[in-house]
């Protein structure tokens, strides 16, 4: 039920052949022989520090450069950022124990899936007109979603039914006192409805959770923020970085608590679910966090980049430019299985629990492929699905489907206890970079500055994750909520009938002005007067009122065109 079908064009570049007897394996070693792409930021690091050694030979001093330490070699280190505001809050060892509560983004507990097979209640969704450029990130809280865009703003949309197919605008979280001044690459909410919001300018903005957008900065990295997460309880933030950092903020003092380093290379990818903290690099080195003692542990390294990661139960899953999937035990502290998967990189991992508990591994690659994977039989392929047209830059799953957002704007929708393709979403007009799902919703960001979301059966009230459980109501059974959806439909149906009589009855309380009388009043210049003097009185003698502005223009078209209406 594909609302709009992809455009079969492509570009017309061209293809340079391989050498003969050099196929992609050799180009690939070849290209890791000079550095590759993966490596340019080795040759940059090099660059600045012969840079500041020739400043120091000059005589200047370049000790308090607040760039020069993300271009030196480093010990690994879990650093407070200020000893003395660290002392006051608490030995050190007590940050460790407030990370492991995990982030929001892993704490909602699963739903049962909606009516998902029939596909959403309206094939061409709600859309919401955030920016003309291309949306980056994108954070769904209850009933409200948050994307940033390359435009340097962020924009909040109300998701609750109903406006026709239009999202309205809640707040526009930008402005000439306060927001970023680049583009916005990663969003989170708080379990307060705060927004926390990173970007290229280096700073993190928390925003107020209603009223008239303000924020304040969370300054401290030297580079473009990668990936930004917030833990469950909503007090501490964790960003990472191209400074090849990650730091712990504090979102009740905005303070930083904390300074995380390891890596060697810019930090592309973040990790974080209850006691499990783990980070990737552009260099292909994945480092998972000993969270009591504040320690890294080397857990993965890819050829090229690390494309993807994800926090998967007992372990870490990671994926790279050389299209391998590799798993890390938690506890064992070691790698446990890799595979070779896709041919290409892996754009995007996710660790999935069918509704009959079974695990799976879904990922998505440049190949345009996306694949169910079996972790616990050495990662055999349960199914390949190759519909997508181009390559898929966004995976989510929701109860027994895989959700895939590719770069022609279609959403496939595959069940993944059979293997089928369901249906697919012509969801935006350009690639879907972000997709956000639950029970009863599928929200998408895409390239064309868009928000859409599609809403699947009786789509249930959403409180804040804050809220007191006393002020949710429990999910009714299938049929309870078609019971509810057609009572609904009932009363709106009732609504828009006794509306049209009411607005017949007005309309014939004000009588019908005969056309030869308009054009009477017309030729009195509209007002009444001159010529045949004051209106003509209806056929009980009462004065009427000048007709309406519509009926005016009615008979000056009559008069215009030689007919009546």
């Amino acid at each position: 039920m594909a609302s709009r079908r992809p455009s079969a064009g492509r570009s017309s570049g061209a293809v340079v052949p391989a050498p003969r007897g050099q196929g992609s394996s050799s180009l690939a070693a070849a290209a890791a022989g000079r550095g590759g792409m993966a490596r340019s930021h080795a040759h940059t690091d090099a660059y600045m520090r012969e840079m500041y050694a020739s400043l120091e030979a000059m005589g200047v001093d370049t000790s308090d450069d607040p760039y020069k330490p993300s271009f030196e070699p480093h010990t690994p280190s879990f650093e407070p950022a200020h000893a003395g505001a660290a002392l006051a809050r608490g030995p050190a060892h007590e940050l460790p124990a407030a990370l492991a509560s995990g982030s929001a983004a892993h704490a909602v507990a699963p739903q049962p899936c909606g009516e998902w097979s029939a596909g959403p209640n309206d094939a061409a969704g709600r859309v919401g007109d955030a920016s003309a450029r291309p949306l980056l990130c994108l954070s769904v809280h209850a009933d409200l979603a948050v994307v940033g865009s390359s435009d340097h703003g962020l924009t909040e949309f109300d998701l609750r039914a109903g406006g026709g197919g239009s999202l309205p605008r809640r707040r526009a979280l930008f402005s000439a006192a306060c927001g970023h001044s680049e583009w916005v690459t990663a969003v989170a909410h708080a379990a307060d409805g705060r927004v926390v919001s990173a970007g290229m300018d280096s700073k993190l903005c928390v925003w107020n959770a209603s009223g008239a957008p303000r924020c304040h900065d969370l300054l401290g990295h030297t580079g473009s923020i990668s990936r930004v997460a917030v833990s469950a309880e909503g007090q501490l933030a964790l960003s990472a970085s191209y400074d090849k950092t990650l730091r712990v903020w504090s979102l009740a003092g905005g303070a930083a608590l904390a300074c995380l380093r390891a890596h060697r290379a810019p930090v592309l990818h973040l990790a974080w679910a209850r006691d499990l903290l783990a980070s990737a690099d552009r260099d292909g080195q994945v480092i998972a966090w000993d969270l009591p003692r504040g320690a890294p542990v080397r857990a993965a390294s890819h050829g090229g980049h690390a494309t993807a990661l994800a926090a998967a139960e007992g372990g870490v899953l990671s994926g790279g430019q050389d299209g391998v999937v590799r798993l890390w035990d938690a506890r064992r502290r070691e790698p446990a299985a890799a595979a070779r998967v896709h041919e290409g990189a892996v754009n995007e991992l996710v660790a999935h629990a069918l509704p009959q508990g079974a695990p799976l591994v879904l990922s998505a690659g440049a190949d345009r492929a996306v694949l169910a994977l079996e972790p616990r039989m050495g990662w055999q392929v349960l199914h390949r699905f190759t519909e997508h047209r181009d390559f898929v830059y966004s995976l989510a799953a929701v109860g027994p489907y895989a959700l895939s957002g590719g770069g022609d704007g279609m959403v496939l929708v595959h069940e993944l206890t059979r293997g089928e393709l369901c249906y697919g979403l012509g969801a935006n007009q350009a690639a879907v970079r972000c997709l956000a799902a639950d029970s009863h919703r599928l929200v998408c960001a895409g390239d064309d500055g868009t928000l859409i979301s599609y809403e699947f059966g009786a789509a249930p009230r959403r409180e804040a994750s804050g809220a007191p459980p006393a002020a949710r109501q429990p999910a009714g059974s299938a049929a309870q909520q078609y019971a509810e959806k057609k009572r609904l439909a009932i009363e709106r149906a009732a609504a828009i009938k006794a509306e049209r009589k009411a607005s017949q009855s007005a309309g014939s309380s004000r009588g019908f002005t005969p056309p030869d009388q308009l054009d009477h009043f017309m030729a009195c210049g509209g007002e009444g007067k001159g010529g045949g003097g004051a209106f003509p009185p209806d056929a009980n003698g009462e004065a009427r009122k000048p007709p309406s502005e519509l009926d005016m223009l009615h008979a000056l078209g009559d008069r215009k065109f030689g007919r009546r209406r």
